[in-house]
């Protein structure tokens, strides 16, 4: 174990270097039915920015985190969102069904030089949902992924209506 912040983590922990795909289902709320978010968790380096789009491979929902210790790291935010919209989107009408910018380590008030006006600011530049919290403490994870579920499943049940209607 390393600590990090007076806080332990295993050997194996470590930043996103990768990119990894993960698999979280997500209940919808009041529902019988769940999302399953297939979760493409691709580093911010410049390396790879010529294979995200194959990676990718025809997203539907854009989640962007950024560091709020790290005032570059949430100017970058909209580098990223221009790299991320040149991809091919499988969602509405070539763009994603819904957008989330998550303000990442807000456990660290002492170190944190973005405020969430600021945060929220380019978020709503962006047209993008704002939502923060701590992925060390795992607070405030879970909302940006029922917000993402939501809104996908929404989408989904509108070009249902929209078919059978059509039929």
């Amino acid at each position: 174990v390393f600590l990090s912040d007076g806080r332990e983590f295993p050997k194996n922990y470590s930043m996103t270097l990768a990119a990894e795909v993960n698999s979280k289902f997500i209940q919808i709320p009041g529902k019988a039915d769940a999302v399953e978010l297939l979760v493409f968790d691709s580093p911010s380096l410049d390396l790879y920015v010529d294979c995200l789009e194959s990676f990718w491979n025809t997203p539907d929902l854009l989640m962007i985190v950024y560091d709020v210790t790290n005032k570059k790291s949430l100017e970058d935010v909209k580098y990223w969102y221009s790299i991320a919209m040149k991809t091919k989107w499988k969602g509405r009408n070539s763009s994603p069904i819904a957008t989330v910018l998550f303000a990442n380590k807000t456990d660290l008030d002492k170190r944190r030089i973005c405020s969430e006006d600021e945060g929220i600011n380019v978020a709503e530049n962006l047209d993008m949902k704002y939502f923060s919290g701590s992925a060390k403490n795992n607070q405030g994870l879970e909302d940006p992924f029922r917000f993402l579920a939501s809104e996908f499943y929404q989408f989904n049940l509108s070009l249902k209506k929209d078919a059978s209607t059509n039929d």
